[in-house]
């Protein structure tokens, strides 16, 4: 287990959120991503599903999708989470993914991220999800791959 801080009032990572375009709010000093998580399922086989999510992957949208994770967690498939359209990340969201793939790992089963963005994969990076997680470039890499 491992516990990350980060404070948007320590002005060192303030140079790391404007390089990769996570919103900042002059008005209120808030950082954001600024757009709702959404999140949609579909089967790739008959053991996977693969969840697509799109958006702002912060305490909000972490929220807003966190039973239907543990709910697919728990369904007895591998999970494939496609991070391509997701804009934004936080360290709920890489929770709620490092939450997910444990959920995942009780079942006997798998979870992969597929697509981030550069940005998204560096946040994940350096929190080292890399190293607990398979991380895919594309969906045709990650079928490549028997996830059992």
């Amino acid at each position: 287990m491992f516990i990350i801080c980060i404070s948007c009032t320590d002005y060192a990572l303030w140079p790391f959120i404007f390089t990769y375009g996570l919103g900042f709010s002059e008005q209120t000093g808030a950082v954001h991503g600024g757009q709702e998580m959404k999140a949609y399922t579909s089967k790739a086989n008959e053991d996977t599903t693969i969840v697509s999510l799109s958006g702002s992957f912060d305490a909000v949208g972490s929220d807003s999708i966190e039973l239907e994770l543990r709910e697919i967690a728990r369904s007895g498939t591998n999970v494939a989470i496609d991070l391509s359209d997701v804009t934004f990340i936080t360290s709920q969201g890489v929770r709620m993914l490092v939450l997910t793939a444990k959920l995942a790992n009780a079942e006997n089963k798998r979870l992969v991220l597929i697509g981030p963005k550069p940005p998204i994969y560096k946040v994940l990076a350096v929190m080292g999800v890399n190293k607990l997680l398979d991380i895919y470039e594309t969906a045709e890499a990650m079928s490549s791959i028997r996830l059992t």
